[in-house]
C-alpha cells in the first residue's frame, strides 16, 4: 500500500516525522563483541586502509538500480514492514549523490547532494515540498536540518569514504578484526574491518559527542567493472546494505543490482543539478534555511 511506503520512507528521511517512534538517546557506543581481541598491528592496518582508500578511489562514479525494504515502529509500539520500494542510486564521490524512491512508478522522494548543499524532494503530500540545506548546517531535529539521515552520511554508511592516514589513527581491537574512527563525509564515522579485508563490514555514523546515530552492515560484495582495470584487480562494492538506528525503531535493507560506472554519453550531471531536478519534479513549496518560498 502506497501510504505505508510513504510513512516508512518519511520515518527514515525526515527528522521528527509523526507516526515514528523516536529512538532513545544513548550515551556510549556499543562495545566489542565476545572474545578476546588480538593486539593491534598498526602497520598491517595501515596497509588495509590504503587498499580501502584505493578501492574507494576506483569507485568514483557509480550508478545502480535496486530495491529498499523498510521496517519501523510506530508511536503505539507496533512494528510495520513495507517491501519492494524501488530505488535508483547515483554517486559521484566525494560529495555528490542522488537517491530516488518510487512505488508503482510514482516518485515518492528524491534525496541528493552536490558539493555545497543537500536536498530532499518530498512528493507524497497534497503540497509537494523541496527541502534544501547547506552541508554546514547543524544536525538538529528542530534546527537546521529536516533530515534524520543526510546524503553525505549515506555515502559513509555505504563504505565509500576514504580514511585519512594520519599519524594518530584512532584504532580499537575487535575479535578477528579492528575498528577505526575517523572524519567522514557526513561527520565522524567508525568503520569495522575484518583482518585482511579491503572493505568495512560495518559503519557507524557518530554525532559530535561520539554517540552512534545510525549504523550499517555491508554484505554481498560484487566486483564493479572499471575501464582500464583488469578483472583480477576490479574494486568490490557491497550490494546488500542494512541501515538502522541504535534502538532498532527504523531499519532499512537496500539491495543494489550490479552497480557500475555511468555509460559513455549517458546523462550524468543532471542527477546532481538541483535546478534541473526542481524544474523536472516541480515542487509546490521550497523550504530553504532561513526562508520558505512557493515553487514555480
Amino acid at each position: 500500500m502506497i501510504a505505508r511506503a510513504l510513512l516508512a520512507a518519511g520515518c527514515m528521511l525526515l527528522a521528527g516525522t509523526s507516526g515514528c517512534q523516536s529512538p532513545p538517546a544513548t550515551t556510549s557506543p556499543p562495545g566489542p563483541g565476545p572474545g578476546h581481541p588480538d593486539p593491534i598491528d598498526e602497520a598491517a592496518i595501515r596497509e588495509q586502509l590504503a587498499l580501502h582508500n584505493a578501492r574507494v578511489a576506483q569507485l568514483g562514479r557509480i550508478a545502480a538500480p535496486g530495491v529498499i525494504e523498510f521496517a519501523w515502529v510506530d508511536e503505539a509500539g507496533d512494528r510495520h514492514f513495507e517491501p519492494q520500494v524501488n530505488t535508483r542510486l547515483w554517486i559521484d564521490l566525494p560529495r555528490r549523490s542522488g537517491l530516488r524512491l518510487e512505488k508503482l512508478g510514482e516518485v515518492l522522494f528524491w534525496l541528493g547532494s552536490d558539493d555545497e548543499r543537500y536536498w530532499l524532494f518530498d512528493l507524497t503530500g497534497a503540497e509537494s515540498t523541496l527541502f534544501v540545506r547547506s552541508h554546514h548546517d547543524a544536525i538538529s531535529a528542530t534546527g537546521g536540518s529536516p533530515l534524520r539521515l543526510r546524503p553525505l552520511a549515506i555515502i559513509d554508511l555505504l563504505g565509500l569514504t576514504p580514511v585519512p592516514l594520519v599519524d594518530d589513527l584512532v584504532l580499537t581491537a575487535e575479535p578477528s578484526g579492528w575498528q577505526v574512527t575517523a572524519p567522514g563525509a557526513g561527520g565522524e564515522m567508525r568503520l569495522s574491518f575484518a583482518d585482511g579485508s579491503a572493505w568495512p563490514h560495518r559503519v557507524e555514523s557518530l554525532d559530535r559527542g561520539g554517540v552512534v546515530t545510525m549504523h550499517s552492515r555491508l554484505d554481498r560484495p560484487r566486483s564493479v567493472i572499471v575501464e582500464g582495470v583488469s578483472r583480477a584487480a576490479l574494486p568490490r562494492m557491497p550490494t546488500l546494505i542494512d541501515i538502522a538506528d541504535p534502538a532498532g525503531t527504523i531499519t532499512v535493507k537496500l539491495a543494489l543490482d550490479e552497480p557500475s560506472p555511468p555509460r559513455a554519453g549517458a546523462p550524468w550531471e543532471r542527477f546532481f543539478d538541483l535546478e534541473q531536478l526542481r524544474g523536472h519534479l516541480r515542487p509546490t513549496r521550497v523550504d530553504e534555511a532561513a526562508k520558505t518560498t512557493r515553487g514555480k
